[in-house]
């Protein structure tokens, strides 16, 4: 028997394999012709070859495999003509962009349909503009983009200009969609017979599940996991974890936070994450590819007592029932995945997930 895990980090060229192996004496083959396969031989007198298959091609290699144990482990490298960056860049931060943004609806004709009953709700001929919005912490970065930041003041005009002007929720206009990470927003006079909304809530028209909400601003702000997006031809979903995992990218990128205190009230459930790499392709026994992945500890529950202890953990709140359940859900399942060896980092469990 024989079980495996690959891990590809494009910014240093480098490919990591672990093996599980109940016999010793394994031994490597031979690089494939085309780089992305390794041959290896095992002990046992009947299907004693295997082949892994890689997810990039790779040097050709004399690489003796080290092992402890059951687990044995190969380093290998990269060849030159693979992606391959300056380990000192923050590129992978800076690529890291939700589904269903300007970039992707610009593509070609989109329509949007209801999740449950597949009732056309949203059609790119009825809008003229779509924009993305700015990050939830722009006004954060206003000393980056001011040298003099205008202040509140009562007496001054310029001052009562700006916070006129930027102290507002972004709405859109009538024929606009304006995209975040998690939600779409139109203007409600933007809606056709097919959605229906009260004083909180907006639904579809056909099977009446909920869609999202109705915003104080008026607004209108669907949910992208409730929602079926055709674009370019294209039918895509979106999870309803990827709530919980933008939280995440959003505090990353603003405030460089590693750990998180994550939780959700409604049903008493909560984890601490511990982010570490980003970007890595890995792939295990049962040939399953992830890309674009983040590496992630964690652990249920919440952080010890004590403020020495929660000085540094950002703490998220989840509003979004089966956000987080779903999200811990996505972690397990490449946990369960792993050779037994690299399930767990001390009390940590050790997870990827995939930022596609």
């Amino acid at each position: 028997m024989l079980e495996y895990f690959v891990e590809h980090h494009q910014w240093i060229g480098t490919v990591y394999i672990w093996i599980y192996y109940k016999n010793t004496g394994l031994q490597v083959g031979k690089i494939g012709q085309n780089g992305r396969s390794l041959e290896l031989i095992g002990t046992e007198e009947e299907n004693n070859q295997f082949v892994i298959e890689l997810p990039c091609a790779v040097e050709p290699t004399r690489a003796k495999l080290n092992y402890k144990g059951d687990l044995y482990n190969l380093r290998l490298t990269a060849v030159k003509n693979e992606q391959r960056f300056d380990r000192s860049s923050n590129h992978i931060m800076e690529e890291v962009v939700s589904k269903w943004m300007r970039k992707d609806l610009v593509k070609g004709p989109f329509t949007f349909y209801c999740s449950c009953c597949n009732d056309q709700l949203i059609c790119s001929k009825d809008y003229t503009k779509v924009r993305d919005m700015p990050s939830e912490f722009w006004a954060e970065f206003m000393d980056y983009w001011h040298c003099h930041k205008p202040h509140s003041d009562t007496n001054s005009t310029l001052s009562n200009g700006f916070d006129n002007k930027f102290t507002k929720s972004v709405v859109p206009t009538v024929g606009e969609i304006c995209l975040s990470d998690s939600f779409i927003y139109i203007h409600k006079d933007s809606l056709n017979s097919k959605i229906v909304y009260d004083y909180n809530n907006v639904f579809c028209n056909s099977c009446k599940q909920v869609l999202g909400s109705v915003n104080r601003d008026g607004s209108i702000g669907f949910k992208k996991w409730c929602l079926k997006a055709e674009i370019n031809k294209e039918i895509e979903t979106i999870d309803i974890s990827n709530y919980v995992l933008n939280q995440i990218f959003n505090e990353l990128k603003a405030h460089s936070t590693r750990l998180f205190h994550i939780r959700d009230n409604s049903i008493a459930m909560e984890v601490q994450v511990w982010v570490f790499g980003f970007g890595s392709t890995i792939s295990f026994s049962n040939s399953h590819l992830l890309t674009n992945c983040m590496k992630i500890l964690y652990q249920r529950g919440g952080p010890p007592n004590g403020p020495q202890n929660s000085q540094n953990i950002e703490l998220i709140e989840v509003d979004e029932p089966n956000a987080l359940s779903a999200f811990i859900s996505r972690l397990d399942d490449v946990n369960s995945n792993l050779p037994h060896d690299l399930q767990r980092m001390n009390e940590w469990k050790v997870g990827y997930i995939s930022c596609d």
